[in-house]
């Protein structure tokens, strides 16, 4: 789904991303004009609807890295993210500062480099084709974005090959020049994680402050509401019958999804943690299930199956939020979600104060 296509919300959004993130450059494999295709068979995007972590999740099966999808969307900090617009405009989920999620990534066992910037120059679309290739030919999987996040599988003489909810055009130069208009590419390979606690304490820290500070520039691009104050942002749309159909559908399913692997995490942290912090990760695990139900029972009530909808399907769609009794129901299920994840986040904090007296979690490299 598309974010804001305004210039400055493009420049504000890398300008929040990059913060966290060194840009790598590395030489071409091959002299210009002498290009070989390389094609890394098997790597394939999988069904998860948040497809920056889909395309994450391909890459780690790809390279053999054991990591669970709970401990890929938590320890990244993504399974805690929830950014929404007036009218629940699919660009939502994109319109969140995505750098502390990379900065955050450093403690799971892969790293990622790219490039990247706010505008997709000729030098800069040759960068991230070079860089691309150089990672290919050493068999580390790539995705960038245009107009969502595809995996990048290989490439030929004329450009790339994808894998992913859309196809972008096939010219190198064209990627991300054609949609939104910046680069944004990166690449994937092993690395050592930091320890365990390490891991639970950054992406609770980045979950809290997330919730505290979305509204002040720091994490969220203008005219999109995060934390508590995105599920109200999602309540009034649906009381005032503003909310965009697909929308609501496409925001429904990738909160539930970040909810699920938020509590995921939280089960696995318990475990992975030998049960010492088992007074807290518990019951804020059992918070986040609870979020994750309240979720899904909304995303039941709007009956899509299969992702993309139907025309029919967001027709039906229409219908239903212009239906009081049923709109009745979905906002119930939302503000239950809310009061869930309310409930969540005090006792995360207690998580944190534990894991803070910790002297493994905060000397963890």
């Amino acid at each position: 789904m598309s974010r804001d296509r305004t210039p400055a919300n493009a420049l504000r959004y890398l300008q929040l991303s990059l913060i966290c993130i060194t840009v790598a450059h590395v030489a071409g494999p091959t002299a210009k004009g002498a290009t070989e295709m390389k094609l890394l068979e098997g790597l394939e995007h999988g069904e998860r609807l948040t497809t920056h972590l889909d395309c994450l999740e391909a890459a780690t099966k790809y390279l053999g890295i054991d990591i669970t999808p709970g401990w890929l969307y938590g320890g990244t900090g993504h399974a805690f993210v929830m950014s929404l617009g007036e009218d629940l405009c699919p660009s939502g989920p994109h319109c969140w500062g995505q750098g502390p999620m990379h900065r955050l990534a450093r403690n799971l066992p892969f790293r990622m480099g790219g490039v990247a910037g706010p505008r997709a120059t000729p030098e800069l679309s040759e960068k991230a084709w070079d860089h691309v290739r150089a990672a290919i030919a050493q068999g580390h999987p790539c995705y960038g974005w245009h107009w969502e996040w595809v995996l990048i599988t290989g490439f030929d003489d004329e450009g790339y090959f994808y894998s992913g909810m859309v196809e972008p055009p096939k010219d190198w130069r064209d990627f991300g020049a054609k949609a939104i208009g910046f680069v944004e590419i990166y690449s994937v390979e092993p690395a050592e994680p930091a320890p365990d606690e390490k891991t639970i304490l950054d992406s609770l820290r980045f979950a809290v402050d997330f919730a505290d500070n979305h509204g002040d520039g720091k994490h969220m691009l203008e005219g999109y509401d995060g934390g508590l104050e995105a599920y109200d942002t999602w309540i009034r749309g649906l009381e005032e019958g503003r909310t965009d159909p697909h929308g609501l559908a496409y925001h429904t399913r990738i909160w539930l999804e970040c909810r699920t692997f938020a509590a995921d995490f939280l089960e696995e942290a318990n475990a992975r943690t030998g049960g010492r912090y088992s007074d807290t990760l518990e019951p804020a695990a059992r918070h986040y299930r609870d979020v994750a139900k309240s979720l899904g029972a909304v995303d039941d009530l709007l009956g899509i199956a299969v992702w993309p909808p139907t025309d029919e399907q967001k027709t039906g769609l229409r219908t239903l939020i212009d239906d009081p009794v049923r709109r009745d129901e979905a906002i119930a299920g939302v503000r239950a979600a809310r009061a869930a994840e309310e409930a969540g986040l005090a006792t995360l904090r207690k998580v944190i104060a534990a894991l803070e007296r910790s002297e493994s979690a905060v000397s963890g490299r």
